[in-house]
């Protein structure tokens, strides 16, 4: 997905729109059926794969991420990036099942 994400950051604003829209199209009937199987949260929708686009390209820009983010983070770029966007198409909060029944929120 990054290799999408860098290309899409590199067009004109128009054309982002533009495919941003398209692919939305493209993706939307595989999504539907992710989400009728339960791979996908319910509450989401294809559109929202614009923002969570956008979040990458501001999540894996390198040159914009500064060391004092980077120690932070845990020192390496490239090793919290690759976290961060797990964090992102993965969530802060842990499945259901892999919560165990004491915990409460």
């Amino acid at each position: 997905m990054r290799p999408l994400v860098t290309l899409m950051a590199e067009l004109p604003v128009a054309e982002q729109r533009q495919y941003t829209t398209y692919l939305i199209a493209i993706l939307t009937p595989a999504f539907d059926r992710a989400q009728a199987d339960g791979l996908i949260r319910p509450d989401v929708r294809p559109a929202d794969l614009a923002w969570i686009m956008k979040m990458l390209i501001t999540a894996t820009d390198v040159d914009a991420l500064t060391g004092a983010t980077a120690g932070v983070a845990g020192g390496d770029p490239h090793e919290a990036i690759d976290r961060i966007i797990d964090v992102i198409l993965d969530g802060l909060f842990s499945p259901p099942q892999a919560r165990t029944s004491g915990t409460t929120r």
